[in-house]
């Protein structure tokens, strides 16, 4: 402990030292840290929104962005990790970029809020992707048409903050709102818990019986 101490005091006395020495790995840890390539996505694009989609077999949603031409993107796609592919989804209800993806408390549905649309205009327009039935539909609108913002599930209240981002004259904002869920997917969080309940009592018990 002495030893570690003084360590400590040298490296607080010492802060070019510390500062001139980054942290390293060790090689025994390097190899467990590594990249290989994958597919590549059906469509190129930047700025785009990436979420994993854990009650889809753990596959990943990439929405919007801009392509290869400057266009902004009405496309999405989903990559599943098994089969190492790509497959589109039906296209948004409208283009987005630099938009917010979140994945909501239920695990299954994702807000695309805000974001560039076509003509590089902030919009407040919003949707939801439901990642069971790969569908999009409309949900209400941002109070403000925001890009580039940020956006933060609160798991107590299952809300989403949305703060930040440039507004129509890109300018940046200082506002932020809360997103709060329709009763519907409320109600399918509600199922999902109640459902993991069971699944834990049956492996723990065994199976209802008969009385």
């Amino acid at each position: 402990m002495r030893g570690l101490a003084l360590v400590l005091v040298a490296l607080i006395a010492s802060p070019v030292a510390w500062a001139a020495s980054p942290p390293t790995v060790a090689p025994s840890e390097a190899a467990c840290y590594t990249w290989a390539e994958v597919a590549p996505m059906t469509v190129a694009r930047s700025q785009q929104t990436g979420n994993l989609l854990p009650l889809a077999n753990y596959t990943v949603l990439q929405a919007g962005g801009v392509d290869s031409n400057g266009n902004v993107q009405q496309t999405a796609e989903i990559y599943t990790v098994p089969t190492n592919s790509w497959t589109e989804t039906p296209l948004m209800i409208t283009a987005h970029a630099s938009q917010t993806g979140t994945l909501l408390s239920d695990n299954i549905t994702v807000l695309v809020a805000g974001g560039f649309d076509g003509s590089f205009t902030s919009m407040p327009f919003c949707e939801l992707y439901n990642s069971l039935t790969n569908t999009w539909t409309p949900t209400g609108p941002l109070i403000t048409g925001r890009a580039t913002q940020t956006a933060n599930l609160l798991p107590s209240t299952g809300q989403v903050l949305v703060a930040g981002g440039y507004d129509i004259n890109f300018n940046p904002l200082a506002s932020a709102e809360l997103y709060t869920v329709r009763l519907p997917i409320q109600m399918r969080v509600i199922r999902r818990e109640v459902y993991v309940l069971f699944c834990s009592l049956s492996q723990a018990y065994g199976p209802p019986r008969a009385p």
